[in-house]
């Protein structure tokens, strides 16, 4: 005889439902911010300078090879995570470039041409969840017998805020995207203790930079006059942080970017 009880759908209490949601909702655990950077590319270069010196230092924190090898894997893939995302970006940005030109353009007998189109291939892969293991990692080294303040600034992993000690030797870090409006690009670069920043480029390939203004903040769209209108140009932009209305900080390194019509 079929059980009445097995018919009978499971109703959880809202109490019970409440905390499961919460439970699902725990899956972008990210490190701390004081000490790990925001954008893609500090983030590679944080990890891969953590993975060199970790692995220098493991032995005396009590830490295994197969701990320094587990590290070494997950950066190998943060690495090529950046570089394909990055390499990717500037490949649809040329993309988008050549189908303006080829549609926008004048008929005047050039020939655009389609971007030839390259992904490095692929590391050995490893799970999901390299932030949440970062960040548990970085709490044991943090209480490990052998660990020391000089050993958190060669990891990194020393608690900052944001206001830069030294802010001539700053080297700022920018993210640059094309706009939709025409001749235009967006600029994000944090602005940390410092009241601004100066946008500065270069069309490519000329060598001489040319400055636009100071903005006060971030995002910050940057227009320019076209060499030929209706011709996309390829820019090189970099930023200098400034304080009132005076540079202070070293220039940033440059970021390509592709203008369009």
């Amino acid at each position: 005889m079929r059980s009445i009880r097995a018919s009978i759908p499971l109703v959880l209490p809202f109490s019970s439902f409440k905390l499961i949601l919460i439970q699902e909702n725990k899956t972008n655990m990210r490190p701390d911010q004081r000490w790990f950077p925001t954008n893609r590319v500090s983030r590679a270069a944080w990890f891969e300078n953590f993975t060199v010196q970790f692995a220098a230092v493991a032995p005396t924190l009590g830490f295994t090879q197969s701990e320094v090898d587990a590290v070494a894997a997950d950066n190998a893939v943060v690495q090529f995570a950046a570089s394909a995302i990055n390499l990717l970006g500037s490949q649809m940005t040329g993309a988008r470039g050549f189908e303006r030109s080829i549609l926008l353009g004048l008929n005047n007998g050039a020939q655009p041409h389609f971007p030839e189109y390259a992904v490095p291939a692929p590391p050995p892969m490893v799970n999901a969840g390299i932030f949440e293991r970062l960040e548990r990692l970085v709490r044991r080294i943090r209480v490990a017998a052998g660990y020391n303040p000089s050993v958190g600034a060669l990891l990194g992993i020393i608690r900052t805020t944001n206001r830069i000690a030294d802010p001539q030797s700053y080297v700022p870090t920018l993210k640059v995207t094309p706009d939709a409006g025409p001749y235009t690009f967006n600029v994000r670069c944090p602005i940390k203790s410092f009241n601004g920043f100066i946008v500065s480029y270069r069309r490519n390939p000329e060598a001489s930079w040319q400055t636009t203004n100071t903005y006060f903040r971030s995002p910050a769209a940057v227009s320019i006059i076209p060499t030929q209108p209706g011709i996309s140009e390829q820019l090189s932009v970099r930023v200098r942080m400034v304080k009132g209305n005076d540079p202070v900080s070293e220039y940033s390194q440059s970021a390509v970017v592709t203008v369009n019509p």
